[in-house]
């Protein structure tokens, strides 16, 4: 039972970590781009992860909410400071320093510094997951291709978030859960809306 923080104060984050503590929560997701930017710091993470008694957290350090002026240099150092912090996993954006529609950097520049991040985050002893927020209907070769890069670049875990506006399409989406089960090697999140 993972409970999901999307909180703009450590207070309101901490409140809720101490009630879902008590309905058994057994890991924690920080989204830390809902938090303002003050409380974007140090002090706050070991602040907000020591209410979690030991519990397992996720981070994510998004582009959007109170980070819409960060670069994407910002969110990384970021990243590394939640990593020192005692974050779990922590979700590097696909098209992190090439921002791109479907979520997956295409230059070879970004795709180094994507990869020497990952290695930074391993040294700081958390794990990595790579996110590719698609949104859309993506057929099953173009979602191998990304969970294979996504793990040819370092990422522990794979997530890749698609869409469906029919059942076929929803149907295939259940045939590629199966072959990315059976390829990719690694974990993996196969989410899809619509």
């Amino acid at each position: 039972l993972t409970v999901m923080l999307q909180c703009e104060t450590p207070e309101v984050a901490i409140g809720r970590i101490r009630n879902s503590l008590h309905c058994g929560a057994e890991a924690f997701g920080l989204q830390v781009e809902s938090l303002k930017a003050e409380y974007q710091n140090k002090e706050t993470y070991q602040r907000i992860f020591g209410e979690m008694r030991g519990k397992p957290v996720y981070v994510t350090n998004y582009r959007y909410c109170t980070n819409l002026q960060k670069t994407d240099q910002e969110l990384a150092d970021g990243l590394l400071t939640l990593a020192e912090c005692g974050a779990t996993l922590c979700d590097v954006m696909g098209d992190m320093f090439d921002k791109q529609p479907d979520e997956v950097a295409v230059s070879e520049e970004a795709i180094e510094k994507q990869i020497q991040l990952i290695d930074a985050l391993h040294e700081r002893g958390t794990e990595v997951l790579m996110s590719s927020h698609v949104f859309k209907y993506t057929d099953a070769d173009r979602v191998l291709e990304i969970a294979l890069e996504q793990k040819r670049r370092g990422a522990d875990i794979a997530k890749i978030v698609v869409g469906a506006e029919n059942m076929e399409e929803q149907i295939e989406n259940l045939r590629i859960t199966n072959l990315l089960k059976k390829e990719l090697g690694i974990p993996f999140l196969f989410l899809s809306g619509g």
